[in-house]
């Protein structure tokens, strides 16, 4: 698993954690982070059966609003193909959340400069930590 934070510094200091190339021995620190974030119990719930599933292909994402923070979570995938379609899926989400909480519309250009933050900031610290 490669997993890390950054946080938005141009909305709203947002702060994201992330998990990639995740499996079912990752779900205890993945669930450890999503109920930092005051996530329902519901979710929390789905989100156990989704990692200890173990299935590839998945992610999941959650916001808080009130504390401004976010998690995406991206499995391990069958191919990269299925990675990038499962990230940017899951980067969708936490765009719209983001806009939806700062009042700006999702199809604004604000809203595509702040998923290319977040893909900058996540393959910038993934890279990194590839690299050592």
């Amino acid at each position: 698993m490669i997993a890390g934070k950054f946080y938005l510094e141009n909305y709203a200091n947002w702060h994201i954690s992330y998990f990639i190339m995740t499996d079912a021995n990752d779900a205890e620190e993945i669930i450890d982070e999503l109920y930092s974030l005051k996530c329902s119990k519901r979710f929390l719930n789905r989100a156990k059966e989704i990692l200890y599933s173990n299935r590839r292909n998945i992610g999941i994402a959650y916001s808080n609003p009130k504390y401004k923070r976010s998690a995406i979570v991206v499995s391990k995938t069958t191919d990269i193909w299925e990675f990038f379609n499962s990230f940017a899926h899951e980067v969708d989400h936490i765009e719209k959340h983001i806009a939806k909480t700062l009042n700006f519309s999702p199809y604004s250009e604000s809203a595509s400069y702040l998923v290319g933050e977040i893909i900058r900031n996540m393959f910038y610290n993934i890279t990194k930590k590839m690299l050592c």
